[in-house]
């Protein structure tokens, strides 16, 4: 299921959503758009309300929510939308969604396919695409997401237009949670700069008040055993972290933002020099290393790499 509230909380990247509006509005759309950026910005939720927005019957483009269209659509239950975001997407689910988009559209709008965390797509499913952002029908608006548009095919990145989203400034994100969420000021603090910028994990948090805690353990204890010289205890939290096969996604992202919040937090002083340029190295390292188990490599291995600094 879709999330329908999908301008509620919208918080960063206005520009983003002014341009969407100004394309149903001028009637210069693309058929099909990649939105690109950082895990947690808006993406999916801009996606969502674009594809409302060009779904809605209303007299101008615009999202009325009392037409047929938007009322459908906000019962997640509209005809002409089409909503992929599972860990895998394989090719028979694809061949499904495009024989769906070769019919007509039920109310006479148009049909729109979103598909979520499109690096996700089976090396099969991505070529079964091809043909359909290739030579889209006439009623057919694709939006694919993707946090790294190096890992699509570069025909699938060539054939839709590119809209960027950055990461979202802190001052939003604590006005958002202090001021509209009421949370108390020196936890939204913390909240901030741990997410930093990726303002759906910060909401996350603040629904979380032990997750918060959590980060910073799981930080403070990688960072003491990625400095240690005791190789034994670096291969043991390798095998660990990597047997959480189903938290290690979140666990390498976690550690990464807690090493990054601390990189932040440092004044830049000749005292920190050495310390600030470690920190570096090893958020560099962490990018990598998630790049390579993304791609399927050995976590384990991986791991024991990234902390015997074999990462490079």
């Amino acid at each position: 299921m879709y999330n329908v509230e999908v301008m509620k909380d919208f918080v960063g990247n206005a520009n983003i959503i002014n341009y969407l509006k100004k394309a149903v509005n001028s009637g210069e759309l693309s058929h099909a758009y990649l939105f690109c950026g950082p895990e947690n910005v808006g993406k999916t939720k801009a996606a969502t309300y674009f594809a409302k927005l060009l779904l809605c019957e209303g007299a101008n483009p615009t999202v009325c929510g009392s037409c047929p269209s938007c009322k459908l659509f906000e019962s997640g239950n509209h005809p002409d939308f089409f909503y992929l975001d599972k860990e895998t997407v394989l090719v028979d689910e694809i061949r499904e969604l495009v024989s769906s988009l070769d019919l007509k559209p039920y109310r006479g709008k148009g049909k729109i396919a979103l598909i979520s965390h499109a690096e996700r797509l089976t090396n099969q499913a991505l070529n079964s695409f091809l043909k359909t952002l290739e030579e889209p029908s006439n009623h057919t608006t694709i939006i694919l997401t993707t946090e790294n548009r190096k890992n699509l095919l570069p025909t699938i990145v060539s054939r839709a237009r590119a809209i960027n989203f950055g990461l979202v400034p802190d001052k939003q994100i604590f006005e958002h949670l202090n001021g509209e969420l009421g949370i108390k000021k020196e936890e939204t603090l913390r909240i901030t700069a741990l997410a930093s910028g990726r303002i759906g994990f910060a909401v996350s948090l603040s629904e979380n008040s032990d997750k918060t805690g959590e980060i910073v353990g799981l930080t403070e204890e990688f960072n003491r055993i990625y400095r240690s010289q005791d190789i034994y205890e670096k291969i043991s939290y390798a095998d660990k972290l990597s047997k959480s096969k189903d938290n290690l996604p979140d666990n390498l992202q976690n550690i990464e933002l807690g090493a990054r919040n601390e990189l932040l937090s440092l004044p830049v002083t000749e005292a920190n020099k050495s310390h600030i340029n470690n920190l570096i190295k090893m958020l560099d390292k962490i990018a990598k290393s998630r790049e390579m188990i993304a791609s399927n490599a050995n976590a384990r291995l991986v791991l024991e790499g990234l902390l015997m600094g074999n990462i490079s």
